[in-house]
C-alpha cells in the first residue's frame, strides 16, 4: 500500500486549492488496483482498475487504469449533500504510465455543477531525481 498527499497552490499568491490525500493499493492474488482518496470539501472516491493488458497499451510503457462511478461496478464516489447537490462527480478515470524515472498521469472527472455537466481533465508528469 502507498499513502500519498498532493496539494495545489495558485502560483500567483501560493493559496491552497486543491488538498488530497489517498491510497494505492495492490491485490497480487487479482491483479486489482485500487486508488481510494478524499477532498475536504465533502468527496470520496475508491477507484479500481487494472495494470492494463499488452494488447491494450504499449508493452514497454506499463499503464494503469482505474474508473470509479457515481453507482456500479467500477468503484464508487461519495459526496457531502451540498456537492451531491451542487457540484456532483458523477464519474473518474485515471491512467498512470511509467516509462523510466518519469511517471505520467490523465485525470478525467465528470462534474454536473448547477445542472450543467462537463468534462474536466488533468494531464501532468513526475520525473523521480536521483
Amino acid at each position: 500500500m502507498l499513502h500519498y498527499k498532493q496539494i495545489v497552490q495558485r502560483q500567483e499568491n501560493d493559496n491552497v486549492f486543491h488538498h488530497q490525500t489517498g491510497y494505492w493499493s495492490w491485490d497480487a492474488a487479482t491483479g486489482a488496483i485500487t486508488h481510494s482518496f478524499s477532498i475536504p470539501r465533502g468527496v470520496a472516491v475508491v477507484a479500481c482498475g487494472k495494470v492494463l493488458d499488452e494488447e491494450d497499451s504499449d508493452p514497454n510503457i506499463p499503464e494503469i487504469k482505474v474508473l470509479a462511478e457515481e453507482s456500479g461496478f467500477h468503484g464508487g464516489i461519495v459526496q457531502a449533500p451540498f456537492m451531491k447537490n451542487n457540484a456532483r462527480t458523477t464519474a473518474f478515470e485515471q491512467r498512470l504510465t511509467l516509462d523510466g524515472d518519469t511517471l505520467h498521469y490523465k485525470q478525467t472527472i465528470m462534474l454536473d455543477i448547477y445542472n450543467r455537466t462537463f468534462e474536466h481533465t488533468d494531464t501532468n508528469q513526475l520525473t523521480r531525481q536521483v
